[in-house]
């Protein structure tokens, strides 16, 4: 899975979190790489999001975890003291679960899916038509610079996916808003640069109250 300006990086999270309840014995190979403009969202917004996500779920059958979250500063409950043996913990059990981080920082850009894949950041080594991968951005596409930038880097990313893993597909799913007010991007503008890419788009769901959002799927034919 790839998360495109990734920032708190909700969506990965949700996948990582089903990923870390899951028992042992069914667990697969999974592989999440976040990428954002800015590094220092990756530093200290990103990755600590995920080390709080899975000391919360781990909590009940560790010391260590139940007692660096439970600092006597923290009246409120969520915070998470981050020892060495915390981040020791957590990076072991990264490599025992077979998950994969990965954290690439750039601006949309042909360059940039070069360095996504010139860092090897591709999934783990699986069965022949057994593994695939999903692309997913959030409120990426707020500007007319910014919508262009993601679509050209979107299909980019599709195309070479459908390139080295021919047996294995990909998509990707982008939520936004029907319209940025003010800004000029929206998602009806996005899906018809795409489709004119030659990209197929199915609507997955669409919010009516309030602010306009929907969700979309897109996929190489």
């Amino acid at each position: 899975m790839i998360e495109l300006g990734c920032g708190t990086a909700l969506p990965s999270l949700a996948v990582f979190q089903w990923a870390v309840a899951m028992e042992e014995k069914t667990r697969f190979p999974l592989s999440l790489t976040l990428a954002d403009y800015n590094p220092s969202v990756l530093q200290l917004v990103t990755l600590p999001n995920f080390i709080l996500a899975w000391a919360l779920l781990r909590q009940g059958g560790s010391a260590l975890l139940q007692e660096a979250l439970s600092s006597e500063d923290d009246s409120d409950g969520g915070e998470l003291e981050l020892s060495d043996d915390v981040k020791a913990a957590f990076v072991s059990f990264l490599e025992t679960s077979k998950i994969s981080l990965s954290f690439v920082s750039g601006g949309w850009s042909p360059a940039f899916v070069e360095l996504l894949y010139g860092q090897g950041l591709s999934v783990p080594s699986q069965p022949v038509g057994s593994s695939s991968t999903l692309v997913v951005g959030a409120e990426t596409i707020y500007s007319p610079f910014a919508l262009g930038a993601f679509a050209d880097t979107l299909l980019a990313v599709l195309r070479r996916e459908r390139a080295e893993r021919p047996d294995g597909g990909a998509t990707s799913i982008v939520a936004a808003k029907r319209l940025y007010f003010g800004v000029g991007g929206s998602l009806d503008d996005f899906v018809e640069r795409i489709t004119s890419e030659g990209a197929d788009v199915h609507w997955l769901g669409e919010e009516t109250e309030g602010v306009r959002r929907g969700v979309v799927q897109c996929s190489l034919p």
